[in-house]
């Protein structure tokens, strides 16, 4: 009995430590520039659900629970995806995913899936909390979409 209490103690210490294991951001060019995105565009796409779940299961790095990393880019205050790197390291560009082909026009994946607020960071990370997204850069632009498109931004300096 002693043992089964002590290798829950342990694994139940596993589980959380790796649920609060600080996570890799998206990546996405904005006015001719690569910034890091904290934030999942992909996470509202319904259609990308089950893709994402797999993703999910068969990762094995912790500092990217959901098993892939997005790369994205504004064109013309639209947000679009381009590509998926999944932890095989295979690049899956948007357009050559089913689930993704009903957001694809003249090749491009606009993400009209997505409204809510881009969190893009540039500059040196001036706090850090081992958990998630919990950090803070010295610039960081919030930018509102609104079914993919772009409408306000707001830039904070840290």
């Amino acid at each position: 009995m002693k043992q089964i209490i002590i290798t829950l103690i342990a694994w139940t210490t596993i589980v959380l430590s790796v649920s609060a294991t600080g996570q890799e951001g998206e990546r996405i060019i904005w006015k001719g520039q690569k910034y890091e995105m904290l934030t999942l565009p992909l996470f509202q796409c319904h259609e990308f659900d089950n893709l994402g779940r797999k993703m999910e299961r068969e990762a094995s790095i912790t500092s990217l629970w959901r098993g892939y990393q997005g790369h994205w880019f504004i064109e013309n205050d639209m947000l679009y995806l381009d590509y998926i790197v999944p932890e095989s390291g295979k690049n899956l560009y948007a357009k050559d995913i089913p689930e993704l082909r009903k957001y694809c026009k003249n090749g491009r994946v606009a993400a009209t899936w997505f409204s809510d607020t881009l969190r893009v960071v540039s500059g040196k990370q001036v706090f850090h909390e081992h958990m998630g997204f919990t950090r803070y850069y010295e610039h960081e632009d919030f930018i509102a979409v609104k079914q993919g498109k772009v409408v306000s931004v707001k830039r904070v300096e840290n």
